[in-house]
């Protein structure tokens, strides 16, 4: 995982999938509230799309603007979807930490 400093600055970048295909944008980075450790980003995947978070330590950055995740762009649009984003319950973020299958 980037330096707490780091990953601010995805804010606004592009995020995609596994194979190259676009996901959408980085709206915020939501913190871990026991921690106040960056954790998910947010990404908004369409002009409608709803937002859906993603597990900030299995992000790359690319560079140039791009950040790649190990999932497909269909696994992340079927994610559990928290009510607020960046105030995580306990059962929704343990809900996404079981989707995206990792470790407690």
């Amino acid at each position: 995982m980037e330096s707490s400093a780091k990953v601010f600055h995805f804010v606004g970048d592009e995020v995609v999938d596994v194979e190259g295909q676009r996901i959408g944008k980085v709206t915020e980075i939501s913190a871990d509230p026991a921690t106040l450790a960056p954790e998910w980003l947010v990404v908004k995947t369409s002009a409608f799309g709803r937002l859906r978070l993603l597990p900030l330590d299995r992000a790359i950055d690319q560079g140039a603007g791009v950040i790649r995740v190990p999932f497909s762009k269909q696994m992340v649009l079927q994610a559990p979807v928290p009510e607020i984003t960046g105030s995580l319950a306990t059962s929704e973020r343990e809900a996404l930490r079981q989707y995206y299958h990792l470790a407690a």
